[in-house]
């Protein structure tokens, strides 16, 4: 093998390996089809190079190595105008005006008009120019030009990592074509030196590396895809050297057969490790991207509770009073009212008082979800605050016809560290929902005192409406309410049972819902740690939720 094919063989593996590679990366991109055109193009131009160089005497083969050069040239110049884009930017009146000229000089190559003969001087050939070898110059020349003006002023237009991308490209650039248009041109038209023609393919590999940096970024560099690349092009090396030292055409024959099926399957396999590394880097976006929105969507959240917790700062008051002085006005403190100003009054405090509880449930909401809802917990008994609310929504049960009955396990004392308020807030939630929906029938409390497993329990009991079992696993979330509520009770918020929940937990409790289904009645259990024998905190222990 002389020393100009293995030039050659060299220039021609790395250029079709690179061109590969980019091409597979993205094969629907105008720009890596551009970049795979460039190194189709460049390798025909080689090999008409190489052919030069073994047969100089051959007007022919120094006409091919031009006739080639011109796409090259051309596919660069519609590379760099359309990178980075995928699909094709050029404008119709530039683009086909540039095709029919580089195609009409491409027919003038092969013609006596730029090159017309080989004189042989001395016993050393030397091309003889045509008559419009200026134009075929200008041509090559003034589209280098614009291919270099265009790199530079998006080079200087862009920004952080497309800027390094241009970079790359343009000192590539830059050397491949300084070192070929000195050698292949200057030194051949004008001074007829040839001898560093051979040397042409390895000046294009300067031009080649710096596109690909520019085009795959950081790509270029997985581990993955570089390894099955190296792997591949190696394997694909050795076939080609082989297929060309063949000494038979037997051997000839085994060796190609071999070298397509060689490089078939390195193709597949780039292709297969790429479309990984891709999905991967997919996977990876999409993830950052969920985190990002989970960010923003936990802002948005924090933004919502502060804003809950501000509207409903600023209705209570107004609310409060307004319900004071109902209430004042229906007792007679201004004077007796008569109806109907006495029902329309009623109707007001009524009115006002779901509106007090409403709002009351959106700030202990919006309290739970930003932490700051604070537990004074003292020593308390779980019977005495159950029987107080069952006191005191009595008159609410005989008002709709229901009996509201109470019932006490074997232990009447059942001893519990809470914060008294909120406890009974819960059970007067539970007790109330029982008897809004319940039509008919009773309501039952019953408290038990497990002292083996430490546990004080809560269970109202209704005969009413029931809940439906898809409704069972979302009851206490927020805004949640089963269907068949929502047809008794109008006004409901669905965030009375999410409170209840939350604030059992943060005694270390639980809250459970069960129903056998719709009209069978439905029972709730408060769960709450009971307070160890021997244990009697004195102080109040303040705690907030977190």
């Amino acid at each position: 093998m002389t020393l100009g094919l293995a030039y050659t063989l060299i220039s021609i593996f790395f250029i079709f390996a690179i061109g590969t590679v980019v091409y597979l990366h993205n094969h629907r991109s105008v720009t890596h089809q551009m970049f795979a055109l460039m190194a189709l193009s460049t390798i025909f131009w080689s090999l008409a190079n190489y052919y030069s160089v073994l047969h100089p005497e051959e007007v022919m083969s120094i006409r091919m190595v031009l006739f080639f050069a011109l796409p090259h040239i051309f596919v660069f110049f519609l590379f760099v105008y359309n990178f980075p884009q995928d699909r094709l930017r050029m404008p119709t009146w530039l683009l086909v005006p540039g095709v029919l000229v580089f195609l009409g000089v491409m027919g003038l190559t092969l013609s006596d008009y730029i090159f017309s003969s080989v004189a042989i001087r001395a016993g050393v050939p030397h091309p003889v120019p045509g008559a419009l070898m200026p134009v075929f110059a200008l041509l090559v020349l003034s589209t280098l030009f614009a291919s270099l003006f265009l790199m530079a002023r998006k080079y200087v237009q862009a920004k952080n990592e497309e800027r390094t991308r241009w970079f790359f490209m343009i000192v590539g650039t830059l050397l491949s074509y300084v070192l070929l248009i000195f050698t292949n041109f200057i030194l051949v038209v004008f001074f007829n030196n040839t001898n560093f023609i051979v040397f042409g393919p390895l000046f294009m590999l300067p031009t080649f590396a710096g596109m690909t940096v520019a085009v795959l970024r950081y790509r270029l560099f997985d581990i993955k895809v570089v390894g099955a690349e190296l792997l591949t092009f190696a394997v694909v090396f050795i076939s080609l050297t082989d297929v060309l030292l063949a000494e038979t055409i037997t051997t000839l024959t085994i060796r190609l057969v071999m070298f397509v099926l060689f490089s078939l399957f390195g193709v597949l396999l780039i292709r297969g490790v790429i479309r990984e590394v891709e999905h991967r880097e997919q996977i990876e976006k999409l993830a950052d991207n969920l985190a990002d929105a989970n960010n923003r969507l936990r802002e948005l959240d924090r933004q919502k509770s502060e804003f809950l917790s501000i509207a409903a700062h600023q209705l209570r008051t107004p609310l409060a009073a307004i319900k004071g002085y109902a209430s004042m006005m229906i007792e007679g403190s201004y004077g007796e009212l008569r109806n109907p100003m006495l029902g329309i009054m009623e109707t007001i405090f009524a009115s006002t008082s779901r509106m007090v509880d409403t709002v009351g449930d959106f700030l202990n909401v919006s309290r739970i979800e930003q932490g700051v809802m604070d537990y004074r917990k003292v020593s308390a008994d779980l019977a005495t605050i159950s029987q107080e609310v069952v006191k005191e929504l009595a008159l609410s049960a005989r008002d709709k016809g229901l009996d509201l009955e109470y019932h006490e396990g074997s232990s009447a004392h059942c001893p519990i560290f809470v914060d008294v308020s909120k406890i009974k807030h819960v059970v007067a939630n539970l007790v109330d929902n029982a008897i809004k929906y319940t039509l008919k029938g009773r309501v039952t409390v019953r408290v038990e005192c497990d002292t083996e497993n430490g546990i004080g329990r809560v269970k109202v009991s209704d005969t009413g409406t029931g809940i439906p079992a898809d409704a069972l696993p979302t009851l206490f979330d927020k805004f949640v309410r089963a269907r068949n509520a929502q047809d008794i009770n109008v006004t409901g918020t669905g965030l009375g049972l999410y409170v209840a929940r939350e604030m059992v937990r943060a005694h270390g409790g639980t809250v459970q819902a069960a129903s056998e289904g719709e009209g069978k009645g439905s029972t709730f259990t408060i769960e709450i740690p009971l307070l160890k024998e021997g244990e009697h905190p004195e102080e109040v222990e303040e705690v907030k939720a977190i």
